[in-house]
């Protein structure tokens, strides 16, 4: 047993040793005194211009317009949509060829990607601009209901044919009789005729298929089809999978619209297209959508070319402006923009282009148009040359504009075509020159999009004062403890020290270093008095 002097001396250790542990915690920090308010924040992200009525095709302009008013969004919401559902109406079934003498053919399928936060109308964007392909997908379906019967009808008669046939040659081959070319010849040409009518024909769209599953759609759709996601970031989380590189590779080979593709399975016979033509549409919130840019900026995953793809990318400037606008559509607009793209749907582009090699039509600018392009051309390319830049996700997003002005251009030829505005399909000074001012105001969107990433420490910057203003970043806390809740954008030290400094340079916060009597620094942080005397943000409250 212990002696009584012994377990006072005991007691006397261990209140020492809590005496000194204690001592640890308290800062020895000197009064800091405030002098000045809070800064102003940096700006969010550039600008971006909102489109004018002007930049849009007449036959589609007052459509759009009346659409656009009705829903309070900015007029690109819906343009930008419904471009790109016309591109896939013409798909390959016309190309365009823009230099003048050079081969190089320009297949005119775009994909589309709408930018905005939750809540600002990006599904119903998507849905009113695709409403008149909507119309031609429900008249192919009826089409195709109505001919159900008889379809599988001819199906079923033609299987019967083959099995006939197969048992004359096997009778024949029985008998000794060894010419059978005539027999063979009429095997292939039923086979033929039963692999056409087992085609799943008229299928425009499709939200969600296999690779196996849209090459047979393909094949009944030659000219291409759209990829239809209202929440793009699904798709774009999928592809990056393990197990669906091959995914991947098959729509970023379907942008050009002019790649051969075969399927060759055991378990079933082989699928065939000739031209993989497919175009991709929908929307993202500008969170998701710069984890993707962000890897196409550190070489990593998405260092493919897949996000520059979305040519048609806008991301529209917030508007404070709002008025309760409720009034019936515009029918006759509605029912005019609806012509066009019934009339692009089934016209003839092969009798109208009069230029064509191995079956393909294709078209030239026009003399004044073919001048403006070339201009425009030298120009793009002498950017892209004239210095190398440090962003070089964004660089390659210009560069591929070489083939978006030619598809934009022909595009608004072929609208004017269809609407009777012009007799030629050959894209002229005035679609070239609206062309131009597109990839213009899509460059300046580019600019607001890649900017998510291209300056991370503004983000961050912005990130810390929402969560200072929602009350997440507290008084006294430290650096330590902003790290463990592992908010997204302020997950790692090298996103959050120099969001720190900038923020003590706008005098927002101080970081001091508390220093205990066992030599241990803790880095605390310390906000200005300003920003604690004010309210906490309701959840979803901007204060921009």
């Amino acid at each position: 047993m212990p002696s009584h002097q012994n377990l006072e001396k005991l007691r006397q250790a261990q209140a020492t040793k809590l005496s000194i542990e204690g001592s640890n915690q308290v800062a020895t920090q000197a009064k800091i005194i405030w002098t000045e308010p809070p800064g102003d924040l940096p700006p969010p992200l550039p600008s971006a211009p909102s489109m004018i009525p002007d930049m849009i095709p007449v036959p589609l302009r007052a459509w759009l317009q009346d659409n656009a008013e009705r829903m309070q969004v900015s007029l690109e919401f819906v343009a930008a949509p419904a471009i790109v559902a016309l591109s896939i109406l013409i798909g390959r079934r016309l190309g365009i060829r823009p230099k003048a003498w050079d081969d190089w053919t320009v297949t005119p399928n775009l994909w589309g990607l709408i930018v905005a936060r939750p809540g600002y109308m990006k599904s119903p964007a998507l849905k009113a601009a695709l409403k008149p392909f909507d119309r031609l997908v429900a008249q192919a379906l009826k089409q195709r209901e109505n001919g159900a019967n008889e379809r599988i009808a001819k199906i079923n008669g033609a299987e019967a044919a083959i099995e006939g046939v197969r048992a004359k040659i096997k009778s024949d081959a029985k008998k000794g009789e060894s010419d059978h070319s005539i027999n063979e010849v009429q095997l292939m040409e039923l086979c033929g005729t039963l692999r056409d009518l087992k085609k799943e024909s008229a299928i425009y769209y499709t939200n969600d298929a296999t690779i196996e599953k849209l090459v047979m759609l393909l094949e009944g759709r030659p000219s291409g089809m759209l990829v239809l996601r209202d929440e793009i970031a699904a798709w774009l989380k999928m592809l990056d999978k393990p197990g669906h590189e091959a995914d991947r590779a098959f729509n970023l080979e379907s942008w050009n619209g002019d790649g051969r593709h075969i399927v060759h399975r055991v378990s079933r016979e082989s699928n065939h297209v000739e031209g993989l033509c497919l175009s991709i549409l929908g929307g993202i919130q500008p969170g998701r959508l710069s984890e993707y840019i962000q890897s196409a900026v550190s070489m990593g995953s998405g260092d493919d070319g897949l996000i520059q793809r979305f040519q048609l990318a806008v991301f529209p400037d917030e508007s404070p402006h709002w008025e309760n606008v409720d009034r019936y559509a515009n029918k006759a607009a509605k029912n005019e923009a609806f012509a066009i793209f019934q009339a692009l749907d089934v016209l003839d582009f092969a009798s109208a282009a009069r230029e064509s090699e191995d079956g393909n039509p294709y078209v030239h600018f026009d003399l004044q148009g073919q001048e403006l392009f070339n201009a425009w051309l030298s120009d793009l390319e002498k950017r892209l040359r004239s210095q190398k830049s440090s962003f070089p996700a964004f660089e390659s997003h210009l560069a591929k504009y070489r083939s978006l002005l030619p598809s934009i251009a022909l595009i608004f030829q072929a609208i004017d075509f269809a609407g009777g505005v012009t007799d030629t399909l050959s894209p002229n000074q005035s679609s070239v020159g609206r062309a131009i001012d597109w990839c213009d105001f899509l460059e300046a969107h580019a600019k607001k999009i890649y900017s998510i990433v291209l300056n991370p420490t503004h983000q961050a910057i912005r990130l810390l004062a929402d969560k200072i203003r929602d009350g997440h970043i507290r008084d006294g806390m430290t650096v330590r403890e902003l790290y463990r809740h592992h908010w997204r954008g302020l997950d790692t030290q090298e996103k959050v020290e120099p969001a720190l400094i900038d923020l003590e340079k706008l005098n927002w916060l101080k970081v001091t270093e508390s220093r205990g009597r066992l030599g241990r620094a803790t880095e605390i942080i310390k906000l200005n008095p300003a920003l604690i005397e004010l309210p906490v943000r309701v959840k979803g409250e901007r204060n921009d």
